[in-house]
């Protein structure tokens, strides 16, 4: 159905979902700070304006992502889900369990070895303070994902987003094994 949700985008310029938003899949973007919102509402605002785009003013954590995306109507089922808001990313994708997005991507920590399981502790008000303390890293992400129904199929080159395909979709469409 060509729908998105996309947590922590900036101003949207650098968004993972406006290229999806330019070729008419319609969507939810949620965003901490007011001036990315309102210069997303700004750059975007015929998708705005057409209802194909809701810019949700919100500062995301764990225990109440879930109630905001019912009050906003979100669909559990969806195409994708990205999730970038750097220090509790984690504890966002994994609060969302009810959610049963077809794709995620997921924004992990590239300083730490792929192969340690390491996250950050949940603190609902903390904010990334710029170290190298965000997130978790990619071996984290890959048990969340096999605990809640996700296959882990590939990384960016960059080191920044992992990309999960919803494990009744995966098939032997990608290469096991999904680590």
């Amino acid at each position: 159905d060509r729908t998105f949700v996309e947590i922590g985008l900036g101003n949207g310029l650098e968004s993972n979902t406006a290229f999806l938003l330019q070729q008419n899949w319609k969507g939810w973007w949620i965003e901490a700070n007011e001036t990315g919102c309102k210069e997303a509402s700004e750059t975007f605002i015929g998708a705005t304006e057409s209802k194909q785009l809701r810019i949700i003013q919100n500062f995301v954590k764990a225990e109440t992502i879930a109630s905001l995306l019912r009050e906003n109507e979100v669909p559990k089922e969806i195409d994708l889900l990205s999730v970038d808001i750097d220090r509790n990313t984690y504890y966002v994708w994994e609060a969302l369990s009810e959610f049963r997005p077809r794709i995620a991507v997921i924004e992990y920590n590239g300083l730490i070895p792929p192969s340690v399981d390491y996250r950050v502790n949940y603190s609902s008000e903390a904010q990334w303070d710029g170290s190298g303390q965000l997130g978790a890293g990619l071996k984290t992400y890959e048990l969340l994902g096999t605990r809640i129904g996700y296959r882990l199929v590939g990384c960016e080159l960059t080191g920044a987003n992992a990309f999960f395909v919803r494990e009744d979709l995966a098939g032997d469409h990608f290469l096991e094994p999904f680590t």
